[in-house]
């Protein structure tokens, strides 16, 4: 059977939840991170380990040129897992620093998905129990969010580069690429 593209839209056919956010939802995802990161200017690894993230929706409106948005803040996130060659490594959101901004905005006005995600919070690593914090945000991106809460295997991109410090001056550096992928609600 042929459908139209807005009626795919209308039926939801093809793009996930069609339903937008409301107020006060919140939503923990669970899944994998993938970061590359280097620890004080070595080689970059890989650190792959599993986790989840908790967001609650805030004010949902539309943009000035019609696209539906809701505001997300990152409540909370957690990590704990062995990187090979580097030890045990935990990943909390630091609770000393503000939250930040987040956002779900649709791509279209004709339709609430695809719609593009970010996810910006102040994380917290405890590397063999040594706690290294940053004073930039990591900002997660995903442009072709599907539904809300996302699907499993949706894939968001570290955009920005963060250095995380301990109290003992030594440094992990997270690089851009792959971060996190949702495996579950």
């Amino acid at each position: 059977m042929w459908m139209q593209e807005a009626s795919a839209v209308a039926t939801g056919v093809g793009v996930g939840n069609s339903t937008f956010p409301r107020e006060n939802e919140e939503q923990v995802c669970d899944g994998d991170r993938a970061h590359r990161l280097s620890f004080n200017g070595g080689p970059s690894i890989d650190a792959d380990t599993r986790g989840s993230i908790q967001a609650v929706v805030g004010k949902v409106s539309e943009t000035s040129d019609g696209r539906q948005t809701a505001e997300l803040t990152v409540t909370g996130t957690s990590t704990d897992g062995y990187v090979e060659g580097v030890g045990h490594l935990q990943i909390t959101l630091d609770k000393n620093k503000p939250s930040v901004p987040s956002s779900l905005t649709a791509n279209q006005k004709e339709a609430p998905f695809p719609a593009t995600q970010t996810m910006r919070f102040y994380p917290l690593f405890i590397l063999n129990d040594e706690v290294f914090s940053s004073d930039t945000p990591v900002d997660v991106v995903n442009s072709n969010v599907k539904s809300f809460p996302p699907e499993p295997g949706t894939v968001y991109v570290l955009t920005n580069d963060v250095t995380l410090v301990s109290e003992k001056g030594n440094k992990i550096d997270l690089i851009p690429g792959e971060a996190f992928t949702i495996t579950g609600k």
